[in-house]
C-alpha cells in the first residue's frame, strides 16, 4: 500500500465481509510496528492505528491501520519462500484494489527517479525559503536580535479515519501552543514581536469569550 496510493487495513472483518471483531486490548501494536520495521526497507513512517470500539460496548470492536502513500517508495519486503528449500525473498509489492502485484525492474527504476525528484524539489524549496528569510531578517532587524518563525505543513493528508476535532479541542491545542510560546519568549531577550502576537491571541480569545457569553445571554 505504501508503494501505491496508501490504504486501510481493517482487522475485525472477515473475507466474507462479516463483522467479526477483534480484541482491542490484546492487539499488540508495538509488535506490528516491529514487523514493519524489521521486514520492510526503507522503514514506512506515518502508520496510524485507530481503535474503533463498538458504541456503548455492545458489538464487535474493529482495529484500523492507516498506511499512507510513502514519499520514500519503493519499499522492499524481506521474507522466506518455500521452494525446494527455504530461500530469502526480496521484492517490492504494491496493491491495486484487492490484488497484490510485484514491481518489475522498470517500475522500481521509475519509483527511485520519482523519489529523488521529490527530494531535489524539497531541497530547492528549502534553499529558496532560507534565502528569502535571510534577506528579510537582515533588512529589517538592523543589528537587533530577530525571531525566526517556521510553519510546517503536512507531508501527507490527515488520516482518513481521524475524527474532526471539536471547537473545545482546537482551543485547547491553541492555548497549549500559546503557553509554549510564552515559555520560549521568557528564555530570550529580544524584540517584542512575539509579545505582540501573544497579546493579539489573548485579545481574540477574550473577544471570543465575550461574544460567546453575549450569544448565550441572547
Amino acid at each position: 500500500m505504501a508503494n501505491a496510493r496508501g490504504g486501510l487495513l481493517v482487522y475485525g472483518v472477515s473475507d466474507q465481509i462479516d463483522l467479526v471483531g477483534v480484541n482491542l486490548a490484546a492487539a499488540d501494536k508495538k509488535q506490528m510496528l516491529s514487523a514493519v520495521r524489521n521486514g520492510i526497507q526503507p522503514y514506512i513512517s506515518g502508520v496510524d492505528f485507530i481503535d474503533l470500539p463498538a458504541p456503548g460496548g455492545k458489538g464487535p470492536d474493529v482495529l484500523v491501520v492507516d498506511v499512507p502513500p510513502s514519499e520514500m517508495a519503493p519499499h522492499f519486503q524481506y521474507g522466506w519462500e518455500q521452494k525446494d528449500k527455504d530461500r530469502v525473498t526480496f521484492n517490492a509489492p504494491y496493491r491495486i484494489n484487492d490484488d497484490a502485484f510485484y514491481m518489475t525492474e522498470h517500475q522500481v527504476a521509475r519509483a527511485y527517479r520519482e523519489r529523488f525528484a521529490r527530494q531535489n524539489a524539497a531541497e530547492a524549496h528549502l534553499k529558496a525559503y532560507l534565502a528569502e528569510t535571510t534577506e528579510v531578517v537582515l533588512n529589517e532587524s538592523e543589528g537587533s536580535p530577530a525571531w525566526l518563525v517556521i510553519a510546517a505543513r503536512l507531508a501527507r493528508p490527515v488520516p482518513r479515519m481521524a475524527p474532526t476535532p471539536t471547537r473545545l479541542e482546537a482551543k485547547d491545542v491553541l492555548l497549549k501552543a500559546v503557553k509554549t510560546a510564552a515559555r520560549v519568549k521568557d528564555a530570550f531577550a529580544g524584540p517584542a514581536v512575539l509579545s505582540d502576537v501573544l497579546n493579539l491571541i489573548h485579545r481574540l480569545d477574550v473577544c471570543g469569550q465575550f461574544l460567546g457569553e453575549r450569544r448565550s445571554a441572547l
